[in-house]
């Protein structure tokens, strides 16, 4: 009873709490216990594991929501229910290190400031250039021929410098089997991940779903079971899931932040009717977590900032202020272009394929998933028009035929895997089928320029 006592106690002053492993301090674990806030922290001594692993039984006792995996890792059930506060409950081990600077710091400071600095650099350039007298020019030039190679050393060197830079970041991800460039560390993006949390609770919070709630209920047994077929993964295993339902019937999302933390939108069951097509979606924001997509596409945008202001420090020091600013915008529209979308596109195809794999893992239909992203086209036609999609190549997102075709590729090995986990077998009638057909039946009326309203009928039809 004392240690429901401790638990109920620190339940009510917090809203996130964690066992924590300190190893400064004589491998004396602590319970400590964050306000929201993260201006008080209470904390009590364990001389002993079995006293840990007997609190964190006790946790799941008074919290039935709660369940208990390899001893005290826990998938956190959200939204207390008196409190509508998100209790989350996890294993960690503090490291013995400190922060050298904040994400925030380097995007919304540090990056600016180095393109501020990359202009003026190319004005002073420009202005001592034309400060010159013909004579002065002659001579630096000359003395740039003498110097060739000096010169060439140092153009060299200043781009082994950045390689070097480049490959010291760069880290090997075992689920892909491909290196990525990875800048942050995890603690940083964690950072990140809480703070946009917190905002997100605090804008939908008359609208998350209570634990209790059916929807919430679904939800959690699919990601459970996601969870529980896929633990050999270290990003899975380890992971603090906590999963918020919110009752928003107009946005059609999901997401999942770095932390793990899951926000389903309730607009999405317009889209996905099935369990099996839930879980696609949610497989597909997990994996963008386990494979730690937002920690890499920041590090990239980061290191491209960093080459980009060499091309800022040249154009300003070789063309007129008047041609300047469309130049450098051009060239910024160029990167987005040619650069980040291209490389955003990509990790959500690679989402799509680890996701599925997670999906089949878990016994889910694989063959799902190239259905709703056909169902997904069908709805945004009927919504906005038959040629409603914008144009990949000015999108973050691949569209939704080149994921249906991509996931296409991907099913038939998915299909494998799931037979190799000993599933249950699958209906003989391929879901695709159907929509395959409305596909055909939109492109032929894109081609006659028919009225949309028919699509409407025969959906309508189909639906009852």
């Amino acid at each position: 009873m004392a240690w429901k006592a401790i638990v109920q106690r620190h339940l009510l002053q917090t809203n996130v709490f964690s066992i924590a492993k300190d190893s400064c301090s004589r491998q004396k674990s602590l319970l400590w216990c964050h306000l929201h806030n993260f201006k008080q922290c209470h904390h009590v001594p364990f001389e002993r594991s079995s006293d840990v692993t007997k609190l964190a039984y006790s946790v799941s006792e008074l919290h039935p929501n709660y369940f208990v995996k390899n001893s005290f890792t826990f998938l956190t059930s959200h939204n207390h229910a008196t409190t509508r506060h998100s209790v989350l409950f996890r294993q960690t081990v503090l490291r013995n290190h400190c922060r050298n600077y904040s994400v925030y710091t380097v995007l919304y400071i540090a990056d600016p400031v180095l393109r501020t600095i990359s202009v003026m650099v190319g004005l002073k350039l420009r202005h001592w250039w034309k400060n010159l007298t013909p004579n002065e020019k002659d001579i630096f030039f000359e003395a740039v021929k003498r110097n060739i190679v000096a010169v060439l050393i140092s153009f060299v060197l200043l781009h082994s410098g950045f390689l070097m830079l480049y490959a010291y970041y760069l880290e090997f991800d075992p689920v892909t089997n491909r290196r990525k460039l990875v800048v942050f560390s995890d603690d940083q993006i964690s950072e990140i991940a809480a703070s946009e949390q917190r905002r997100i609770i605090k804008r939908h919070e008359v609208n998350i779903l209570p634990t209790t709630h059916q929807l919430h209920q679904i939800i959690g047994k699919i990601v459970t079971k996601i969870v529980d077929s896929n633990d050999e993964i270290p990003n899975i295993r380890n992971k603090m899931w906590s999963i918020y339902v919110v009752d928003s019937p107009e946005i059609r999302n999901a997401f999942v932040l770095p932390n793990g933390a899951i926000f389903f939108f309730t607009g999405l069951l317009t889209v996905a009717s099935n369990d099996d097509q839930t879980s696609i979606i949610l497989s597909h924001e997990m994996a963008h977590t386990v494979l730690s997509h937002m920690a890499e596409q920041i590090s990239n945008v980061h290191f491209h900032n960093l080459l980009f202001n060499l091309a800022i420090i040249v154009i300003w020091a070789t063309m007129p202020i008047l041609y300047a600013f469309p130049c450098q915008w051009l060239a910024e529209y160029l990167a987005k272009m040619f650069v980040e979308l291209p490389f955003s596109r990509n990790l959500e195809l690679e989402a799509d394929k680890v996701g599925l794999i997670l999906a089949a893992k878990a016994c889910f239909d694989v063959r799902e998933a190239s259905l709703l992203w056909s169902k997904l086209k069908l709805l945004a036609s009927l919504e906005g028009g038959l040629s409603s999609e914008p144009a990949e190549i000015f999108s973050t997102h691949p569209s939704y035929e080149t994921r249906k075709r991509h996931l296409d590729s991907q099913i038939p090995a998915a299909l494998k895997l799931r037979e190799k986990c000993d599933c249950p077998r699958l209906p003989g009638n391929d879901p695709r089928e159907f929509i395959n057909i409305m596909l055909h039946d939109l492109e032929e009326l894109q081609r006659n320029h028919k009225s949309i309203y028919i699509i409407s009928k025969i959906l309508g039809n189909q639906s009852k």
